[in-house]
């Protein structure tokens, strides 16, 4: 058992990656998938960071959503299973928004900081409704604007996610991980002993990485 509170770390090591939640899988999937294609809003909000945007679903067609964004703008996106029309959240990574000139773009936004990172710029934005998106700007593409800016955003295609209605633990449908045959990582919080149960039943050359917020349960697993 590989212990760690670090995802970046956790996502480079792994072929395959189980989120975990209260003993229950939210999602099982390659690091790519996960991050790019959360399922759940445990999952897109644990697994890095994320904007999550409330939506009005008014179609969901397979795999594919047709909803109304804050502000009007109606869009197509992807639709993680489970998903069904009525209120719904919107995964976008703060990487996959840009800026552009106000009436243009996906949403209306106000600029309202920026912390400076380096290698890129956290810009902190309000949308109408008062709710908060974040933007990553690479260090050296733009000028910053100035707080009061009134901007549109543009979300890139093919970035925004719309997650599952309910927990899949709500809907009695979590997963049983043995379902999904060897894992190579294990992510959540507060599963710690299960996640050591799981390893200890050793499916070949089953490895597991269990990511955690606590350092004091990384502590209890090390031998």
């Amino acid at each position: 058992v590989f212990v760690t509170h670090d995802q970046e770390e956790a996502l480079t090591m792994s072929d395959r990656i189980a989120v975990m939640s209260a003993g229950h899988v939210q999602q099982v999937g390659p690091p790519r998938e996960i991050y790019e294609a959360p399922q759940t809003l445990f999952v897109a909000d644990f697994i890095g960071e994320t904007n999550l945007i409330d939506v009005t679903v008014t179609q969901v067609s397979g795999a594919v959503a047709r909803l109304q964004l804050p502000g009007g703008a109606a869009m197509d996106c992807p639709a993680a299973p489970g998903a069904r029309p009525g209120p719904g959240h919107l995964s976008v990574r703060p990487e996959r928004l840009s800026l552009c000139a106000a009436g243009q773009g996906d949403l209306a936004a106000v600029m309202q900081d920026h912390v400076y990172l380096g290698t890129d710029t956290q810009l902190l934005m309000r949308l109408a409704d008062g709710a908060r998106l974040v933007v990553r700007q690479q260090a050296g593409s733009g000028a910053v604007p100035d707080p009061g800016a009134a901007l549109g955003l543009r979300i890139e295609a093919g970035a925004a996610r719309l997650l599952r209605s309910t927990d899949p633990h709500a809907e009695g449908g979590a997963h049983d991980i043995e379902a999904f045959g060897p894992v190579s990582t294990l992510m959540g919080y507060g599963d710690l002993d299960e996640a050591i149960t799981l390893a200890d039943k050793g499916k070949g050359s089953l490895v597991t990485t269990f990511a955690t917020k606590d350092p004091k349960n990384a502590a209890r697993a090390i031998p």
